[in-house]
């Protein structure tokens, strides 16, 4: 009897063992599943999707619409986007920036504001900066491209949050310090004023940029672009028919004080060339002059325009530029900070048929960035409007 029972209770103790390790076995593999789950979605985000052959916009929209609501939405978006001509690539981050996280919105605002505005699409340029509402630079990006599309009200708005922003900085903003901010701010409030034909107000608004940044002793690049910018400006305003009757102390700013001004400090500088008409800008680049400028990135006026050097000054200067002239000239494209943006805008140029090249190039703090350069046999104006056809604004580089 008693031999019965323990082989009973024997027999029910490992019945309940088997059944505690095949409980065990069962969580420990949901553990495990839930835990390969967890990383795939954590990598997901991590890793771009892998793209052959050309894609059409149609074929994004679809791949990325399968990645919405995760993680992975912000990377799938910016390398398809980049896979496309640059009008599908705009289409594509309207449609589906919106959808992406509120912390990732301002991130892929930037990205997708360079390239409408390299397209010369300045609303949805302004549109894209401006969902950086805590960024000053993004903010002094999207007021100077309202301005570029013919909406200087909107250009205030903007301005008006820079100001809520740059009363909340100590010492720092993002990229810039309060004083470079303060100074990219007074330059477009002065662009803003000459749209309403108040030429006095856009000189007393930027004269004391142009006194305070340095004079050929720039600390940023920041600051080299606000003062050629500003001198420029106030070289334009002092050539305008109202100068004379300004009734605020104009000594110092007669067009040839400031011509002499601008060659010495900032020789080099796009405004320096523009002025001496060593090249020519559409009307949305000249205004834009200083929108890549901005934060970390290097001024379109660092590029050194004057490719003669030391010859420049010689007689012989404007015959070997006559001479370049009817040679290869050069058109830059675009600009970036990241090179992987760079060679897909080299990619999309090369299959239209253009000669284009990567240009290398260091900021005073020695950061790599990529121009992208279009090379032009004979006449350079028709490269020039067959890209711009295209939808890609370009400038000539002497």
């Amino acid at each position: 009897m008693n031999k019965a029972r323990f082989r009973t209770s024997h027999s029910l103790s490992t019945s309940h063992s088997s059944i505690r390790v095949f409980v065990f076995g069962l969580c420990v593999l949901w553990v495990v599943v839930l835990a390969m789950g967890v990383f795939a979605q954590s990598t997901q985000g991590k890793t771009p999707p892998k793209i052959t052959g050309t894609v059409t916009l149609a074929q994004a929209r679809e791949a990325v619409s399968k990645v919405v609501g995760t993680d992975a939405l912000p990377v799938w978006l910016d390398t398809y986007a980049l896979s496309l001509p640059l009008k599908d690539a705009i289409a594509l981050y309207s449609e589906f920036i919106p959808k992406a996280s509120a912390a990732r919105r301002a991130e892929l605002g930037n990205t997708a504001g360079a390239l409408a505005s390299l397209a010369g699409q300045w609303e949805n340029a302004a549109s894209f900066y401006s969902l950086a509402s805590s960024d000053p630079d993004a903010l002094i990006k999207a007021a100077r491209c309202w301005l570029a599309c013919g909406k200087p009200d909107k250009a205030a708005v903007t301005l008006q949050k820079l100001d809520i922003l740059i009363a909340g900085k100590d010492k720092t903003g993002a990229g810039s310090t309060v004083s470079d901010m303060i100074a990219q701010e007074k330059i477009v409030q002065g662009w803003i004023y000459l749209f309403e034909e108040e030429p006095e107000k856009a000189f007393l608004a930027v004269k004391d940029v142009a006194n305070t940044q340095g004079k050929g002793q720039a600390k940023s690049n920041v600051q080299a672009l606000s003062g050629a910018e500003s001198l420029f400006l106030l070289w334009s305003i002092a050539n305008s028919p109202d100068f004379a009757s300004f009734k605020a102390p104009t000594k110092g700013f007669e067009p040839k004080a400031l011509e002499s001004r601008l060659g010495t400090e900032y020789p080099n500088s796009l405004e320096s060339a523009l002025m001496k008409q060593k090249c020519t800008l559409l009307p949305g680049n000249l205004l834009l002059a200083g929108l890549y400028g901005s934060g970390t990135n290097v001024p379109v006026a660092e590029r050194s325009l004057a490719t003669a050097k030391s010859a420049s000054d010689s007689a012989g200067a404007d015959a070997k530029q006559t001479e370049k002239q009817a040679d290869t000239m050069q058109l830059q494209v675009g600009f970036f900070s990241k090179k992987d943006n760079a060679q897909a805008l080299v990619a999309v140029l090369q299959k239209k048929g253009f000669q284009v090249s990567i240009d290398e190039q260091k900021t005073k703090e020695g950061e790599l960035r990529w121009a992208v350069i279009v090379a032009s046999q004979g006449d350079w104006s028709k490269t020039q409007a067959k890209l711009k056809d295209l939808g890609y604004e370009s400038y000539l580089l002497p």
